[in-house]
């Protein structure tokens, strides 16, 4: 079974009025070459730019007030979900990648970071008691499904006197099916997941961040989605 990876990265910057910027061009910005795919949708307002590097799959987002930049394992072929191995050197690429929006994307009212890494399990059975375990709680029956755990906590925002961001840590099993097409009947794999989402993000105010700010900012953040994704438990939360 393989251990705890990285299965997605997302990073989300809000803003006051529509962004003036395309999704091909914020993609063009952070990957370093044109998306080969670009869907729209004009009555939602809604773009996005698709691409993969061959073992990534990115997605740039825009829509109204709010510019999304997601990062997915691409799937290699075989069994195992796709998962990067490596959580420091996942986040740093992401990192790098990140690094050269912010002024692309400019002025933002909230910022935020959310990192999903999750470890397979054999059943939904065995990754329940297991993530019942790690919380060290206990449950009055054994027959429970669709265990979701989430918890939040603020601090001050270093990086900006006066501002907070929330740490939300949340646990749970997933149940993911991958579908593989191939020249015959497609392929249904089913994965049972079990799962830690950590969303760092700045708690609403009236301060908006400049694209000079935001780098410090996101810094921060970065620095503690990978604590806490590392950590893996309560006590990161202390």
């Amino acid at each position: 079974m393989a251990a705890w990876g990285v299965q997605s990265l997302q990073a989300v910057w809000w803003g006051l009025k529509p962004p003036t910027v395309s999704a091909q061009d914020i993609y063009q910005t952070m990957i370093g070459s044109g998306p080969p795919a670009v869907q729209t949708n004009p009555a939602l307002g809604l773009a996005a730019a698709i691409g993969t590097d061959g073992l990534s799959v990115f997605r740039i987002q825009v829509q109204q007030t709010r510019v999304d930049f997601f990062e997915n394992s691409q799937s290699q072929g075989g069994q195992t979900f796709p998962l990067f191995s490596d959580l420091k050197s996942t986040m740093q690429r992401f990192r790098q990648r990140l690094a050269s929006a912010s002024g692309i994307v400019g002025d933002a009212a909230r910022l935020a970071l959310v990192v999903n890494t999750s470890e397979e399990a054999a059943s939904a059975e065995e990754a329940t008691n297991l993530l019942v375990s790690k919380l060290g709680i206990t449950l009055p029956f054994q027959d429970g499904s669709e265990l979701i755990f989430q918890i939040n906590r603020k601090r001050p925002l270093a990086s900006m006197p006066g501002q907070e961001i929330n740490l939300i840590m949340k646990w749970l099993v997933e149940n993911v099916q991958q579908i593989t097409i191939s020249s015959g009947a497609p392929i249904v794999q089913a994965t049972v997941l079990k799962t830690l989402s950590v969303d760092v993000n700045t708690v609403p105010s009236t301060r908006v961040f400049t694209p000079a700010e935001q780098p410090a900012i996101f810094q921060e953040i970065f620095d503690e989605a990978e604590r806490l994704s590392q950590v893996n438990a309560l006590s990161a939360l202390s």
